[in-house]
Parts: structure tokens; C-alpha cells; sequence
């Protein structure tokens, strides 16, 4: 069971550090949105401001 979520972990941070890398490399984020938007700050954000 501990090879799993170890095996389950490094594949999540690998997977985590080609994607920041890829938008380090092309200076955007994947998504498309805005340089910093999050969904966690788009969720908290007023949209009448």
C-alpha cells in the first residue's frame, strides 16, 4: 500500500512541475486565463469591482 500513494505522489509532482514548467517556458498559464488568476481567486473576486 505505501509503494502506491508514493508511486501516486511522484507522478502527481511530476506531472505538477512539467506543467509549471511548461508555463514558465511560454510565459502564460495552460488554462488560458490571465497570468495569476487562479480558480481560487476567481472564485473570491467581486465581480462588480
Amino acid at each position: 500500500m505505501p509503494r502506491i500513494v508514493l508511486t501516486a505522489l511522484g507522478v502527481f509532482l511530476l506531472a505538477l512541475l512539467l506543467v509549471t514548467g511548461a508555463e514558465l517556458v511560454i510565459g502564460h498559464p495552460m488554462s488560458g486565463g490571465p497570468v495569476g488568476e487562479t480558480t481560487m481567486t476567481a472564485l473570491f473576486l467581486d465581480p462588480s469591482s
